[in-house]
């Protein structure tokens, strides 16, 4: 048996870090004031796809976001709440070629966000341009039609960097999810699918045929 007496316990030498308290970085400790604007206005979206929207925005913290689709207006009064609760020089993007805004644009945002009156994808240049870079968070609610999802999402990838956060709207609308498999599969576009991640189909029918509206789908730039 042994009579060695056990040896006291070394004392551990301070750990020297370069990590910085969470107050350096105001979006580390954002309070989501404003969610309640996403059920406030009358966005074409059901609340869940709304608080979706919110939540993405907040959680991605974006410098620059990009919306392509903005008919009356409101999503992008769902996007700006988000960027605003975050804090910083955020800004946002919003193109569309016909409009139908139900409120003074530059009155609402106050320069927080810009409108582009000008069509997807040819206007993506521009969009980046003034946002100052690359765009990390893109929500695309325009024509859903097949040949046109197919061209925004080639216009994305030219204004996107590696990480960027893109949710389409109506997911569940055939032509779009049949251009978003064809982007991914035989044009193999830069983008990790992370399948349908709002599951609110509507379905219903629509000159006699049956048609599925709403979900939101997720791609991550690659």
């Amino acid at each position: 048996m042994s009579t060695q007496t056990p040896t006291a316990a070394k004392k551990k030498e301070p750990v020297h870090t370069t990590f910085q308290p969470h107050m350096t970085d105001p979006s580390l400790c954002a309070v989501p004031r404003q969610v309640g604007e996403a059920f406030k206005y009358p966005a074409s979206m059901t609340s869940r796809e709304r608080l979706f929207i919110y939540a993405s925005v907040f959680a991605k913290a974006p410098q620059r976001a990009l919306e392509i689709g903005v008919w009356k207006g409101h999503s992008s009064r769902i996007i700006d709440a988000a960027l605003q609760d975050l804090g910083d020089d955020r800004k946002l993007i919003s193109i569309d070629p016909v409009p139908n805004l139900e409120f003074d644009w530059d009155e609402t945002f106050q320069g927080r966000a810009v409108f582009l009156e000008k069509g997807s994808p040819n206007a993506l240049p521009e969009a980046m341009d003034i946002a100052g870079g690359p765009f990390e968070f893109v929500f695309l609610d325009a024509c859903h039609w097949y040949d046109w999802v197919r061209n925004d999402l080639r216009g994305i990838v030219g204004v996107t960097e590696p990480g960027a956060m893109i949710i389409l709207h109506d997911a569940y609308y055939e032509p779009l999810q049949r251009a978003v498999r064809d982007a991914l599969t035989d044009e193999q576009l830069p983008f990790t699918d992370c399948g349908i991640v709002c599951t609110t189909n509507n379905s219903g029918t629509e000159d006699g045929e049956e048609v599925s509206y709403c979900g939101l789908h997720l791609l991550i730039r690659r």
